[in-house]
């Protein structure tokens, strides 16, 4: 225990004590705290995961358009094969006249359709339908059905392709 002899020397040593603790606790203080660097690599890091977080829910939504697109374009595909199979071809009619055949290339032309999908901006996306009918066999007569629909999506082209075949009265 420290003896005062007088009230200066109170005053004195009581600012002693008080600057001693302020130093430990500024010191404490500073250990307890984040540097600067420390700071900084936080932010980076939040910076990081944010971007990280938009770029893949952009990536999702950009899927998302792309697989509308090919789903009614593949349905578009569907479409025209079962036109192409509903088309009448009877081999064993008497006479044989154009309106008994009517599976052929002929009769189905390239078409442009507008895919049916929602498109903020009021743009609607042509696509082209083609159809080619090839004779894979006269005897047993067989023919093969090739459907093509190409569409576009982020400056490149698609495409949608079914191959079928068909033989007479199916």
């Amino acid at each position: 225990m420290l003896f005062v002899k007088s009230v200066f020397e109170f005053s004195v040593l009581r600012r002693i004590m008080i600057l001693d603790h302020w130093m430990v606790d500024t010191q404490q203080r500073r250990k307890g705290a984040f540097a600067l660097t420390e700071a900084l690599f936080g932010i980076l890091l939040a910076a990081i995961l944010l971007s990280a977080t938009i770029l893949g829910y952009l990536q999702s939504a950009r899927r998302a358009e792309w697989a509308a697109y090919y789903l009614n374009a593949q349905g578009l595909v569907m479409k025209r094969l079962e036109q192409t199979r509903a088309a009448r071809w009877d081999t064993q009619a008497y006479p044989n006249l154009a309106e008994h055949n009517q599976f052929v290339s002929t009769n189905f032309q390239d078409i442009v359709e507008i895919l049916d999908i929602p498109v903020s901006g009021g743009s609607n996306l042509a696509v082209t339908v083609k159809t080619t009918i090839t004779e894979v066999s006269v005897v047993p007569p067989l023919r093969q059905i090739d459907i093509e629909c190409v569409w576009p999506f982020m400056d490149k082209l698609f495409t949608n392709r079914i191959v079928s075949y068909r033989a007479p009265d199916q």
